[in-house]
């Protein structure tokens, strides 16, 4: 009876035990970044390296991460923008997932909220690793369960508490369990790509500072790749005295012939271009000739993003491609040898073709400037963004659009943007965002690049100034009315969307006739629900101060 009894206990123990775990790990998957991952559904065509391209280096850095004589390593690879260090990053990351080597990956992009920012970093790298090492699950859910403040402490202490300690404990464990009587070789690759694109120097600098202390001083058994531009926060931080024993890095440049792998890029693309197109009946059997695509690789100056951007130009279904690509060969670069000057001529091209350009300007810059500010305001520790400001039902309501306007606007911008089919789904703003369909997504950063430099973008410059003035305004017209999201939005916003901006006469005219005691006591009121707008509340002084400055500089 007694053993029964204990028996029936120990079973009612461990059932308790995978409820709670169970738990923990729901609370986990609520604050992970689901889009970061190499894999993810909402990396809708990402960047791929096309077969036999940059063999050397995939089988090189597979080579590193498999090494067995050493117990963690760091990698940094740097190259100038377009030159495919995002491919390369996931076609290491699909690789070494294959082969059994992949712990987690994430991949920052400078577009995307929650994809810019460092705060979900951890819990998605916590969350893959729970799924790819299962020795560490039971750890990283207690963890959270005795812990589950832990999204809103710091990002050092997060990865310590669901990434370190967990790691370390499995790894004691399993040296501890004498029925493990052969070695066991976890997954231990970590790829996060695109550094760069994450907002902050300061943050930057963080990322690599706690992830290589974690390496030295913990010995955590993880091998960390890191891909980037090579911005001197970044460059400075790997140069660091500390790293020298464990760092290594990769240079992408013309020693690791990219101009081969353009050609070949090129070639097979065209290839399946003749072969799948709609109009392909139009397209002749000897398409393209052999110097046309040695001219294409010369102007690619080896930019993988301007090869990629010229496919995907051409191969537009609705346009015959001989066309298309008779129209990229005859843009001329009349700004000479310069950095991206034959990407910007592209880009400058296919702006030219846009019917309605200036509707294409404020749907951009809403979205650059929308999402960028949002990402900085969201509370460290949070899930997925509440406010679904990349999705294009969400920007016609911001911006007081008809249904359909920003797929129909946006329509001609495949080769550089992607764009949801929001005929799909039926969800508005109001509902769930979880349900909707991907944000509208800038293919690449060197687009945002271009469109915020006066120097490269000429008439297409996004002037961030007028972009805020108007998102100022749009915010006082749906601050009291209006969806719940765009409603939320405004309440958020408003004040800092003021304070990046100048006072324009519209803008003025918009906040004299708006009734701010109102607002003030709706949000009095919300804050007392626990509502969002704590934060509205508090920035009201940060309004008036704005407004007495902006008036005292417009009466000299």
């Amino acid at each position: 009876m007694g053993r029964q009894n204990t028996l029936r206990h120990s079973q009612l123990q461990q059932r308790s035990q995978r409820v709670a775990d169970e738990a923990s790990a729901d609370i986990l998957e609520r604050r992970i970044a689901p889009g970061a991952f190499f894999d993810s559904g909402r990396r809708y065509d990402p960047p791929k390296c096309q077969p036999r391209t940059r063999t050397a280096i995939l089988e090189w850095v597979i080579a590193w991460a498999a090494n067995e004589l050493s117990e963690c390593g760091m990698m940094w690879m740097y190259g100038t923008p377009g030159c495919g260090k995002s491919s390369l990053s996931q076609a290491i990351s699909q690789l070494a997932f294959e082969r059994g080597l992949l712990a987690a990956s994430f991949f920052f992009s400078k577009g995307n909220p929650g994809l810019n920012t460092e705060k979900h970093l951890m819990a998605t790298l916590a969350h893959q690793i729970s799924l790819s090492i299962p020795e560490t699950r039971r750890y990283i859910a207690q963890a959270v369960e005795s812990d589950p403040s832990v999204f809103s402490g710091t990002l050092e202490s997060q990865l310590q508490t669901l990434i370190v300690g967990p790691l370390l404990q499995a790894q004691q464990h399993y040296h501890g369990d004498r029925r493990s009587s052969s070695p066991k070789r976890w997954a231990r690759l970590i790829v996060i790509d695109g550094l760069d694109e994450c907002q902050g120097a300061n943050s930057q600098r963080y990322i690599v500072r706690i992830l290589s202390t974690a390496l030295i001083h913990k010995r955590v058994p993880l091998y960390i790749l890191i891909s980037s531009r090579p911005e001197p926060p970044i460059r400075d931080s790997f140069n660091s005295y500390d790293l020298r024993d464990i760092i290594r890095t990769l240079v992408l440049d013309e020693n690791y012939l990219p101009d081969a792998d353009i050609r070949r890029y090129f070639w097979s693309r065209f290839e399946s271009i003749k072969q799948n197109h709609p109009l392909r009946t139009y397209i002749p059997v000897v398409w393209p000739l052999s110097q046309i695509i040695q001219s294409l690789v010369q102007r690619s100056s080896g930019q993988f993003i301007y090869a990629s951007t010229v496919i995907k130009y051409v191969d537009s279904p609705q346009h015959r491609p001989v066309e298309r690509l008779d129209a990229v060969l005859r843009i001329h670069n009349t700004v000479g040898d310069i950095p991206f000057a034959e990407l910007d001529c592209l880009y400058r091209h296919i702006f030219s073709a846009v019917q309605n350009i200036k509707g294409v300007l404020r749907i951009l810059g809403a979205l650059l400037f929308a999402s960028r500010l949002f990402s900085k305001r969201q509370p460290s520790g949070a899930g997925e963004l509440s406010i679904p400001v990349t999705d294009p039902r969400f920007l016609e309501e911001l911006l007081s659009l008809n249904r359909g306007d920003v797929s129909f606007i946006l329509g001609d911008l495949h080769s550089i943007i992607n764009v949801p089919d929001t005929r799909r789904n039926t969800q508005s703003p109001a509902g769930n965002p979880r349900t909707l369909d991907n944000g509208i997504r800038i293919i690449h950063s060197s687009l945002i690049d271009f469109l915020t430099d006066r120097s490269r973008a000429g008439r297409y410059f996004i002037n961030s100034v007028k972009v805020h003035a108007e998102l100022a305004r749009a915010c006082c017209r749906n601050l009291l009315s209006g969806h719940k999201y765009v409603h939320q939005y405004a309440g958020q916003a408003l004040v800092t969307h003021c304070r990046f901006s100048v006072l324009t006469n519209e803008l003025l005219t918009d906040l004299l006739n708006f009734d701010l005691s109102l607002w003030m006591t709706t949000c009095k009121t919300w804050n007392d629900g626990g509502g969002p707008f704590e934060q509205a509340w508090s920035d009201l002084p940060l309004l008036l101060q704005w407004l007495r400055t902006q008036v005292r500089i417009s009466s000299f």
